[in-house]
């Protein structure tokens, strides 16, 4: 899909405009004005369409009324936006680590995937699950990187984990100083290799990839057991072909939805 560099940073903007309405400040008003009547949501915490989410901010606004979200890092392919934050229901406590996508169409939101859990305490990794301490230290995208070579990275280091168990392809794919976010993997090159190594059956189906620049979010469905699976976005930083750092947020996918639109 063709989009203009206009139309990529007015959907940065609309989206981070209304995460910020929504989850800082449980302002359903935006809701009417900013997204598509057909509105489509994946969230299982959300009932579909836009009746749907007004339910799920009027429940947020009576039982979490000091819930505050904080954007961490925030790009953008095509129509589609991806947001990572800290969602803080309740103050003093570590929230949760969301991923969301949102689809942008004409100027308003027309589809929502997310991945949510609760931030742990600790990491394996010992590092938070939001910084960005890879050089140069830059949340935004560089654009001078070419996103294509950062997505063809990316997908191949999660195949690499997810599909093909190749621990080899670690030291092909990743700086030896690389950064790990991601709370269930371990520290540098070691902690993927592990993760690539892992006992039991796992795989994944990846189901969108969004690059800007040096920045790419890759949604997948992974299974490691026989249920209904996990729904993870990883996010990746790839710079001079290698991944330098990685964040992620994964949620098991529920037995029962506020919708039947399914997480992917």
């Amino acid at each position: 899909m063709t989009t203009t560099t206009d139309t990529l940073s007015a959907n940065k903007e609309l989206v981070a405009y209304v995460f910020d309405q929504l989850f800082s400040h449980a302002n359903a008003a935006v809701i009417d004005t900013h997204f598509s009547p057909d509105y489509v949501q994946h969230s299982p915490a959300a009932g579909d369409g836009l009746a749907g989410l007004h339910g799920f901010i009027a429940f947020a606004k009576t039982t979490f009324p000091d819930s505050r979200a904080t954007v961490h890092h925030l790009f953008a392919e095509g129509d589609l936006v991806v947001v990572h934050s800290n969602i803080v229901a309740v103050p003093q406590t570590p929230g949760f680590a969301a991923i969301d996508i949102f689809r942008v169409v004409d100027g308003v939101i027309v589809e929502h995937w997310d991945a949510s859990s609760e931030a742990p305490e600790e990491t394996l990794s010992g590092n938070d699950l939001y910084s960005t301490l890879s050089l140069p230290v830059d949340a935004a995208p560089d654009p001078a990187a070419d996103a294509e070579v950062s997505r063809d990275v990316a997908v191949r280091l999660v195949r690499a984990l997810g599909v093909d168990h190749d621990a080899s392809a670690v030291d092909d794919l990743v700086a030896a100083d690389v950064v790990q976010h991601d709370a269930a993997i371990g520290a540098g090159l070691e902690g993927l290799r592990d993760a690539a190594k892992a006992p039991g059956r796992h795989d994944v189906e990846i189901t969108r990839v969004i690059a800007e620049g040096d920045y790419v979010a890759v949604h997948g469905h992974w299974h490691f057991a026989d249920d209904d699976g996990v729904a993870v976005i990883t996010i990746l930083r790839v710079r001079e072909g290698k991944v330098v750092e990685q964040w992620a947020a994964r949620q098991p996918v529920p037995a029962a939805s506020a919708n039947d639109n399914g997480m992917f």
